[in-house]
């Protein structure tokens, strides 16, 4: 019998952007009952062989790897591939993914839906990604003191500043 997936400890899967992104779909897995991969991927390939399936066009065929490793938060993967797992796990639960993400909670006045509301967090994790990969070098200067002479926006020949912008 296959083993259940279950939501990475915090030691596995630290908190953050990509953690925020695999909370949310890990409320999609629960809500569909924590279906085995095959389920899913049964679920992916019936809708995309459906002409009038809600499914995205697009990647081609998903791993259950692919699967097993977005709900354990080894990988963003692409959006198209979340997609694809999110709009089967919310077939199975019997769920909208376009109602409403906040409608039950009172605060929030804005309309987002379920979907939009796992892409923002798709993304985000996606930006912690490559933003934390690698730092972009200082630029190089190669006369400091001529640097600082050259004055910026705004700035007057006596030394002063304008409020007027450059243009």
């Amino acid at each position: 019998m296959p083993r259940t997936l279950l939501m990475p400890s915090e030691d596995e899967l630290p908190d953050g952007p990509r953690r925020k992104f695999v909370e949310e779909l890990h409320l999609y897995f629960r809500a569909a009952g924590r279906p085995d991969l095959t389920r899913i991927l049964a679920v992916i390939d019936a809708d995309r062989a459906d002409p009038h399936g809600d499914l995205p066009e697009g990647p081609g065929p998903i791993s259950r790897e692919t699967v097993r490793r977005l709900l354990k938060g080894k990988t963003n993967s692409t959006w198209k591939k979340v997609e694809l797992v999110f709009e089967a796990l919310c077939r199975i639960a019997n769920r909208d993914p376009e109602a409403d993400r906040w409608a039950d909670t009172y605060d929030v006045d804005e309309k987002q839906s379920q979907r939009a509301w796992l892409c923002e967090l798709w993304s985000n994790s996606v930006d912690e990604v490559r933003i934390s990969a690698a730092p972009l070098p200082a630029p190089r200067i190669e006369n400091p003191a001529a640097a600082q002479n050259q004055g910026g926006w705004g700035r007057l020949p006596s030394g002063g500043y304008s409020d007027e912008p450059p243009f």
